[in-house]
């Protein structure tokens, strides 16, 4: 039997990057670059450790574990039917759209939607999401965004509760008040699917995570115009598009630069490629056009957008003038003097490395020897492991040093690797 084909919320979001992804996504055929991605793992990883953490602020919540769509509707339906509850990973469903609320508390008539997230705040901020004018700042509105879906289908399911809705997220400007938080979670694998559990009974810091009202920032943003359609109607229209597998004509731009369906394929498995497909649509280019190096190709170069409206994209079709070159007066070449060095190579298909010859001889004269020279690892995690930390904050715990001397010689001064585990590490490591 078939899955439903729901619009949930990962999806939702992927459809505000570009709604053409939807046709692509979960579908075996297309090659996905973050399938493969391990910082993305690690940062998924870093969340689910925020997501149980933030259970435990909440000691009598339930959770529903079934996978299952319709089990998991069910159990949280039989939940709801208390007069007050705390559910995690509540299911949710309207029509054909779907959503797990990571914090669900049900007080009488009042419900309390919470979207946990390991992103980073200054908790002494009021309202961290807006600008004074009540604009959503950028960096906060794929999380606003977010809950605004998840509050859409519940008010829609559950017309007859009050809704309101929070962000809960790591407050940097707290330190941790209890030892060894981060040693009482244990990542695990099972069946392909990660996880946490909490391995101890040990103390909790209750000041590491903050929940913030987000539901002005929602109403912002539920004002916005959505290609001719109101907030409401483009989730409906999200969600037709990809319940009967439709493929949005695409519209191309500076965000296809870091689409995830932009990846070779596997030769081996005839993968497709999405972002190939989408412009050779558009654009209504050959096979060969794709060989052919493009302003993607140049770093940090300004006004994609507008020279991606105007077709010019291809480098030969480029006039050099577009760099706007200049010397910043510092020793070397400008930024702007390496991209139209990167330019000319590209254009031209020089495959040769280039050496600034003269600007590094002149850094060089400069030099002091015996160079001292330092590779050190530090771990930031938003869970911190030792009391007085806050989240995010560095440690330290592996160096080598070497020394270059002026006739060449190589020598290994000195290492240190912390091995001693929940130890901490930064002073050892200085020392």
């Amino acid at each position: 039997m078939q899955k439903p084909r729901y619009l949930t919320k990962s999806r939702f979001t992927l459809a505000n990057e570009c709604p053409t992804k939807l046709f692509y996504t979960r579908k075996d055929e297309y090659a996905n670059s973050k399938n493969d991605d391990d910082f993305l793992k690690a940062l998924a990883e870093s969340g689910i450790v925020v997501g149980e953490l933030a259970k435990c602020y909440y000691p009598n919540g339930q959770d529903i574990k079934p996978l299952d769509y319709e089990a998991a509707l069910n159990e949280t339906n039989q939940l709801l039917e208390h007069d007050e509850v705390v559910i995690f990973e509540a299911a949710i469903k309207y029509q054909n759209l779907f959503c797990r609320v990571d914090v669900l508390v049900k007080e009488g008539n009042q419900i309390h939607l919470i979207e946990v997230k390991a992103k980073s705040v200054d908790g002494s901020k009021v309202d961290p999401f807006q600008r004074r004018n009540g604009n959503v700042l950028s960096e906060w509105k794929p999380y606003v965004l977010d809950v605004a879906f998840q509050r859409h289908v519940l008010t829609s399911a559950f017309p007859e509760y009050a809704v309101r809705a929070s962000l809960m997220l790591v407050d940097k400007s707290q330190a941790c008040t209890v030892n060894g938080l981060l040693s009482n979670f244990k990542i695990q694998n099972e069946d392909g699917r990660t996880s946490c559990v909490r391995i101890n009974d040990e103390p909790i810091c209750h000041e590491i995570l903050t929940t913030k009202p987000v539901d002005e920032a929602i109403d912002q943003v539920c004002k916005e115009d959505y290609d001719g359609r109101t907030f409401e109607e483009n989730i409906q229209w999200l969600s037709d598009q990809y319940a009967k597998d439709i493929k949005t004509p695409p519209s191309i731009g500076k965000h296809c630069k870091t689409c995830e369906f932009r990846c070779k394929g596997d030769a081996d498995n005839q993968m497709k490629n999405g972002f190939r497909e989408c412009w050779t649509e558009v654009l209504g280019w050959k096979d060969q056009d794709f060989d052919r190096p493009t302003i993607f190709d140049l770093y940090y170069f300004r006004n994609l957008e507008a020279y991606i409206e105007q077709r010019c994209i291809l480098l030969d079709e480029l006039d050099a003038d577009a760099l706007n070159v200049r010397d910043d007066g510092a020793l070397g070449r400008s930024a702007s003097q390496m991209q139209e060095i990167r330019y000319t190579y590209l254009r031209d298909g020089r495959k040769e490395a280039f050496v600034d010859h003269e600007g590094l001889a002149s850094v060089m004269r400069e030099w002091k020897y015996p160079l001292n020279m330092i590779d050190f690892e530090t771990a930031m995690p938003a869970v911190p492991l030792h009391q007085g930390m806050r989240p995010y904050q560095n440690l330290a715990f592996q160096f080598s040093h070497h020394t270059l001397h002026e006739d060449g010689q190589v020598v290994h001064e000195a290492e240190y690797l912390h091995d001693e585990p929940g130890a901490f590490p930064n002073f050892d490591f200085l020392r």
